[in-house]
This record gives structure tokens, C-alpha cells and sequence, in this order.
């Protein structure tokens, strides 16, 4: 994925028909919630120069507690105070294993991810954390997490001759077969464990989102391992311009969706063979003399139900049983199987 503007433009020639408007764009901040989510971790998100907290997930409260308003982080040593700044903002992202994490005046020793974004010409910073143990431990917990993890990070600069440069790739690449020595060394360019059929669209996808001058998109293609397996992933991708709307870095968080798809099409074939059930299956809640419907399969529409109707509360279920058998019908389980029993004898026969 060499996405210079100018090498994207002339790895694409013309329009491929690729639908715009399927693009998904999202935020860098909505990227680092979903990681945070993906792993259940406590997160920070907050303005570098101010402080200004724009958001702090349920797990990260638990720690620090709840209207958190101000943070601010130092590295936990004073003689790697330089390094750590030098690091970060040269790779953008970093595993640091003494922070010191100021919030609204109190101070907390953390090791975590920090990550160091532009948000409406902000600098800002994202710190996935957690408190430190001992003096030895770290965030050997947190590296675990990430490099054991279904979201794989790669930064990629672009240098003045339009050559693609590997700046970091996550150790959980051998997920996928390869290490990250074979992208360091040049061996591997981030394009290479495209699949090459999605490889086009996914190029004139990115050349479109670059020329809009977007800074995060989301595409979604295969990846081919190293032994030539496809894996379906979403490539959550942040884009970096220089004054000449000409891409200098990109990021791509990459994740896996093959449990995804797989519990997607499961569904699919039980909707599928749901429908093509002879029996309509209704569920009701009976709450304070309330009656609610949970679900109604979707081949009550054999019977003539308006099945999203009754989903949206805009007719009853007691309105498709025949009127000289209403008063005879009572809310309890027999009666449901009762009524079950006449839908099932009602069509197919």
C-alpha cells in the first residue's frame, strides 16, 4: 500500500467503478476506542497542550476514577525524558514501561501505548495504560495483549522519491506468517501481503480518499499469509499531508474479521433456514401486565404477517388470530403453543 499521493496516482489509471459512497471513514480517536475495546483496556484520550480529556473508557474510571477533566504524561525518569519525546514523535506510537500519568492533580506510575495524533490541528495523545506492578514488570502484560491481539499496527513514511519505508510494524505480524525483520530489512513492502485481486480496488480506494484530503479512512480487503492463506481484514488507515496535501506517513491498523464473517454467515443460514421453517417462532415478555414481542421469525410473512410492523410495536400479534377465537386465547404458554400449533397448520399442508 504505497500511498503517496503521487505514487498512489500512478500505480491507477482512470476509474475502476469503485462505489464512493461505500467508503467508511473514521476517526483516528474512533480507531484507538476500538482497539481499547477490542481489548478491554484502560484508555485515555486527551489534548497534548491543555490537558482536556475527550475521552476515558469505563475500564480506565474503574482506575482513576469518574470526571476526569485534566491529564497530562511525563516519562516515569527524568534522564529519559528525551528519548521518550524523541521516540514519539518520530514513530508516533510507543511502548513505555514508567509513565508518569497525571489526573486533575494526581499522579499514578503507569505502563502502557501511548500514541500521538493531529485532531482538528490539535496535538493529541491516546495512552492505553496500566498501573505498574513492581520495578520489573511493566507493561509485559500490555505487550502481551497487543502482540497476541486480532489488531495489527504498521507505520509506513514516504520519502521524497515516492519510496514506501517501513517505520513499524507490531510483533503480532506473525499472526500472518512473517516477522518483522522481513518488512525492516526491505524484504516485504506492506502492498506485498495484499491479496493482488483486491490489491486495484484497494489502491484506487486509498487514491480516492487521499485526494479528498481525508485524514482516517477504512477499507476493507484480504491478506495472504506467508503460507497463502486469505484472511479478510478492515484496514483502519490514517493519512499524514505536508503543506502540499502530499502524503509523508500513513498508519494502518489492521483487523482480522474472520470471526466476523464466520458468525455472519452462520446467521445468514439460520435466518435462511429459519424461513424455510414450516413452524413461526414468537417470543413474548409478560412484565407488570405488560406484553412485549422479543422476536418474531421472519416467515410469519407466510402468514400474512406484517412481520416489521409487529417489530415496531404498529400491530399486535393478537390481530392475525381469528376473532371467534380472541376471548379464548389466554397469556400463558399452552395457549402460545396453542397458537403456534394453528400457524403450523395453517400453510405447507
Amino acid at each position: 500500500m504505497e500511498t503517496g499521493r503521487t505514487a498512489v496516482e500512478n500505480t491507477i489509471s482512470g476509474n475502476s467503478g469503485t462505489d464512493k459512497s461505500e467508503l467508511k471513514n473514521f476517526t483516528r480517536i474512533d480507531i484507538f476506542k476500538e482497539f481499547a475495546s477490542y481489548m478491554e483496556y484502560p484508555m485515555v484520550i486527551f489534548e497534548a497542550k491543555s490537558g482536556k480529556v475527550i475521552d476515558i473508557n469505563y475500564e480506565a474510571e474503574v482506575l482513576l476514577g469518574k470526571d476526569i477533566k485534566n491529564i497530562s504524561i511525563e516519562p516515569g525518569r527524568a534522564f529519559t525524558r528525551v528519548e521518550f519525546w524523541n521516540v514519539l514523535r518520530t514513530k508516533k506510537s510507543l511502548i513505555w514501561h514508567r509513565i508518569r500519568l497525571v489526573a486533575d492533580s494526581k499522579e499514578y506510575l503507569v505502563s502502557g501505548l501511548v500514541n500521538e495524533m493531529t485532531v482538528d490541528d490539535k496535538l493529541v495523545y491516546s495512552v492505553l495504560f496500566e498501573f505498574r506492578a513492581d520495578m520489573n514488570i511493566g507493561s509485559l502484560t500490555l505487550e502481551r495483549i497487543v502482540n497476541h491481539g486480532k489488531l495489527v499496527g504498521i507505520h509506513v513514511s514516504i520519502d521524497d522519491d515516492n519510496e514506501c519505508h517501513v517505520e513499524y510494524v507490531s510483533q503480532n505480524i506473525n499472526r500472518y506468517g512473517y516477522t518483522r525483520a522481513q518488512f525492516y530489512d526491505g524484504g516485504k513492502k506492506a502492498s506485498d501481503v495484499v491479496c493482488p485481486e483486491d490489491l486495484d480496488n484497494l489502491m484506487d480506494n486509498v487514491s480516492y480518499a487521499i485526494k479528498q484530503h481525508l485524514d482516517d479512512s477504512s477499507f476493507e480487503c484480504r491478506l495472504v499469509t506467508e503460507e497463502n492463506e486469505l484472511i479478510p481484514v478492515r484496514l483502519m488507515c490514517h493519512f499524514y499531508y505536508d503543506n502540499q496535501w502530499k502524503v509523508t506517513d500513513y498508519e494502518v491498523v489492521a483487523l482480522d474479521r474472520s470471526e466476523e464473517l464466520k458468525k455472519s454467515s452462520e446467521n445468514e443460514y439460520l435466518s435462511n433456514a429459519m424461513f424455510k421453517m414450516k413452524s413461526v417462532v414468537i417470543v413474548k415478555s409478560f412484565h407488570a401486565g405488560k406484553r412485549t414481542l422479543k422476536y418474531i421469525s421472519p416467515n410469519a410473512v407466510k402468514l400474512g404477517m406484517n412481520v416489521e410492523a409487529l417489530r415496531q410495536g404498529n400491530k399486535l400479534t393478537e390481530d392475525y388470530i381469528h376473532p371467534e377465537d380472541r376471548d379464548g386465547v389466554c397469556i400463558s404458554s399452552c395457549c402460545q403453543r396453542y397458537f403456534r400449533l394453528c400457524a403450523d397448520m395453517s400453510y405447507g399442508t
